[in-house]
């Protein structure tokens, strides 16, 4: 009898104590299409600038990923990406990534941050080697001859990135036009001075790598 009171008993505490909500599952696309990542009652908003093609942006990825991903989980921390485009190369890799939908564009990015080494001297090679049938080529199969022969495709593949879906989302040029006008936004209306840039609710950050950005999103 007392074990089964007692069971019972770890039973209700279980179902009263409900598990706590996983933010870094809740993504929306704003209307001039940034991805924005976490509780929307987030005390802290922080809104990135990036580049694909950026090395340092890369390190930051790669450097603030574990704690970052922790604080926006937990509802602390809502991260806004927006794009700061910087050649083609950086734009294909956009279009790849966000075609993997809110949700899992902030997974996808990680990745293709993460191989970022690997990644783009194979498109750089692949760009030198097959330059007569890139420029021969309509922008959208230019784009996605890159991202096959780079490597960027099958990146994206673990995040429902098929290589239909991912032609498909090259050929988006509604989406190539929004990229573009998010860049002139970063670059020419918002002057940021480089990537990766960073602004926390509101206010321009003095930090752009992860041990002093920690630092400014811990304070009050």
């Amino acid at each position: 009898m007392r074990k089964l009171i007692l069971a019972l008993g770890a039973i209700l505490v279980s179902a009263a104590a409900p598990p706590a909500t996983d933010w870094s599952k809740t993504a929306i696309r704003s209307a001039d299409g940034a991805i924005i990542v976490g509780n929307p009652k987030a005390a802290k908003t922080l809104v990135e600038f990036a580049s694909y093609t950026c090395g340092h942006c890369a390190e930051f990825s790669v450097e603030a990923a574990s704690e970052l991903d922790q604080q926006i989980a937990a509802g602390k921390v809502r991260l806004e990406f927006r794009h700061a485009l910087r050649d083609p190369v950086d734009l294909a890799a956009a279009m790849i990534a966000r075609c993997a939908g809110p949700t899992k564009f902030h997974a996808a990015s990680k990745a293709i941050f993460a191989a970022q080494g690997n990644w783009m001297g194979k498109a750089q090679s692949y760009v030198s080697a097959n330059q007569k049938a890139i420029a021969a080529a309509t922008p959208d199969k230019a784009r996605l001859m890159v991202a096959k022969g780079s490597g960027l495709l099958a990146l994206a593949a673990p995040f429902g990135v098929t290589e239909a879906k991912g032609a498909a989302c090259l050929a988006d040029t509604a989406e190539q036009n929004l990229l573009i006008a998010q860049t002139n936004d970063a670059w020419q209306t918002r002057k940021i001075p480089g990537t990766p840039y960073f602004v926390i609710n509101g206010v321009p950050a003095e930090a752009n790598v992860w041990p002093a950005l920690r630092t400014a999103l811990a304070k009050p």
